[in-house]
């Protein structure tokens, strides 16, 4: 989960120095404090415990919808507002509670995806893998997937999960994908695992066209497919390419900062972590997540978002291939 964790805090981080150079809130420094979980539920909430209890107004997290439920559903952090960068599980939307995303939830980008397949060529016998590690991200995914490309009838497998932790060399899950002679394959797990799934699949002979989500939007995913990778498309709502003047700033002064270049995890969370900074300029007396609401629009570094009444946002949708080892726009769909 480092994938989208180091890059979430790093913008974070960036984002507080950035404000506490101009003066902070009315002359007084931010202070950020983060934690990581480990992809730990109880470990997550111990930490979430300690920091209510220690005056924490907002959390910019958590980074995975399983850590994301989590959070949200404890009673004993009622009160607490989340600000999450890449959340996307619809078991949150529609909910009016303290939690709050600056990514869309998946059924607006599983019903894009969908509208292409239905449109597209070959698109054939369909089949889902599903990465359980995060189940409360893939799990909804898959189902609401199979459920409308059943709908338009496309002949689809059950979906195929496994759990990285379990099965760390896949052997067992390719083997199944091969048998199932699967034309196009969704594949909702991390960019590390997408690489390694690609390239057994590969060498096996199989070659489906494979579409992933935008979990596996990441340089690792190239890293480890090397050319395997190549073909692959993502559904994303992240353009790494955006010629927005915000976005051209944060690039270069993140990847001055950190030796990297930032990622959709690391943009998102620099827009929720500004986010939260400007509700806590305000001065209602009312409480956090009220505040957050009543910024009404408010420009990010690639589209202007509004948070609708149960704290969720929409964004622009692309699709992008992997050509050549580099990710290259298809356009909006």
């Amino acid at each position: 989960m480092s994938i989208i964790g180091s890059p979430g805090r790093d913008a974070a981080i960036l984002a507080v120095e950035e404000v506490n150079r101009r003066g902070g809130i009315d002359g007084r420094s931010i202070e950020l404090v983060y934690r990581d979980n480990k992809h730990s539920e109880s470990r997550l909430l111990e930490q979430l415990k300690n920091l209510r209890r220690a005056g924490v107004e907002v959390v910019i997290g958590p980074m995975t919808s399983q850590m994301g439920v989590v959070a949200a559903k404890s009673s004993e952090l009622q009160g607490m507002v989340f600000l999450s960068p890449t959340v996307s599980t619809p078991e949150l939307s529609g909910i009016n509670d303290n939690f709050f995303r600056v990514y869309p939830h998946s059924i607006s980008l599983i019903d894009h995806l969908v509208a292409y397949l239905v449109k597209a060529e070959n698109t054939g016998r369909v089949g889902v893998v599903l990465d359980t590690s995060n189940s409360a991200f893939s799990l909804p995914w898959g189902d609401y997937f199979v459920e409308q490309m059943s709908r338009f009838g496309f002949e689809v497998v059950p979906p195929f999960r496994f759990n990285p932790e379990f099965d760390p060399l896949y052997k067992n899950l390719v083997e199944k994908i091969e048998k199932a002679q699967i034309d196009t394959l969704l594949v909702v797990a991390s960019a590390t695992d997408l690489g390694i799934i690609s390239q057994l699949m590969r060498q096996s002979g199989r070659q489906s066209d494979i579409f992933a989500t935008e979990w596996s939007y990441s340089a690792e995913l190239i890293q480890f497919g090397s050319k395997a990778a190549n073909g692959i498309k993502l559904i994303h709502t992240f353009d790494e390419h955006s010629d927005d003047p915000s976005f051209i700033v944060f690039n270069k002064a993140f990847e001055d900062r950190f030796s990297y270049k930032p990622n959709f995890a690391a943009a998102y969370s620099y827009d929720a972590t500004m986010v939260a900074i400007s509700a806590m300029t305000t001065k209602n007396k009312i409480g956090f997540a009220e505040r957050l609401i009543l910024l009404g629009k408010f420009k990010g570094l690639q589209t202007t978002l509004q948070f609708d009444r149960f704290g969720d946002v929409e964004r622009p949708v692309f699709l992008s291939e992997i050509v050549d080892g580099q990710f290259r726009k298809i356009g909006s769909i």
